[in-house]
């Protein structure tokens, strides 16, 4: 398979053999038919091996860190709310 050479700049090229679409400083090559969709299917593959190596929670991990994190947002909610009554009757009494 022969890649064109072009290099990306900040717009879209055109050559004879392909396009080339500049996108997060990537070249993307829209040759042959179905080679698109070759690298879809290779980048999904991909995902779902990285995803094999990620080390998830157990159920016990997620319900302690939930609970904590519900418990810090209902500290900071009910903070926040005490500082905005001060502050409220801060500037009635001005």
């Amino acid at each position: 398979m022969k890649e064109n050479k072009t290099k990306c700049n900040n717009y879209l090229i055109f050559t004879p053999k392909c396009d080339i679409l500049y996108v997060t400083r990537r070249c993307f090559y829209f040759g042959k038919k179905g080679e698109f969709m070759k690298k879809i299917k290779k980048f999904l593959s991909e995902v779902k091996k990285e995803l094999g190596k990620v080390k998830w929670p157990s159920r016990k991990d997620m319900v302690k860190y939930s609970i904590a994190t519900i418990c810090f947002v209902i500290f900071f909610a009910g903070f926040f709310y005490l500082i905005d009554l001060a502050v409220a009757f801060i500037k009635t009494l001005v």
